[in-house]
């Protein structure tokens, strides 16, 4: 499955900036250790409203982009796709405590309950 293939309105909308400034801001030393390049919005029509975000990694697990949206639950869904944006992997009702440590485990760390 492809990441355009998403039914993207299933998704609610958020600011953008705030979550990478989060993610990056209070995990400087994750952010290093995945490699983490070109963070960016995935925008909408109405300023201050995305439906999630990009980035680009380089992690020990996985290499490619990760997307990050808010499911109708408030909770975040996370896909993990190839540089050709097909999903490898998904995380799905994360919520914002284990949000990190999910992508960290996902991304870099080897042994970990969430790498199936």
């Amino acid at each position: 499955m492809n990441i355009n293939d998403l039914k993207f309105k299933k998704f609610r909308t958020f600011d953008g900036n705030e979550l990478l400034i989060n993610l990056i801001g209070t995990g400087p030393l994750f952010s290093w250790a995945w490699g983490l390049e070109k963070p960016t919005r995935i925008i909408t029509n109405t300023p201050n409203e995305d439906i999630g975000v990009r980035f680009k990694v380089n992690g020990y697990i996985h290499k490619g982009l990760v997307y990050i949206f808010i499911n109708s639950k408030d909770l975040f869904d996370i896909y993990y796709t190839d540089m050709e944006l097909n999903i490898k992997k998904s995380s799905k009702d994360v919520n914002l405590v284990e949000l990190l440590e999910v992508l960290d485990h996902e991304i870099e760390r080897v042994n970990s309950p969430f790498n199936n």
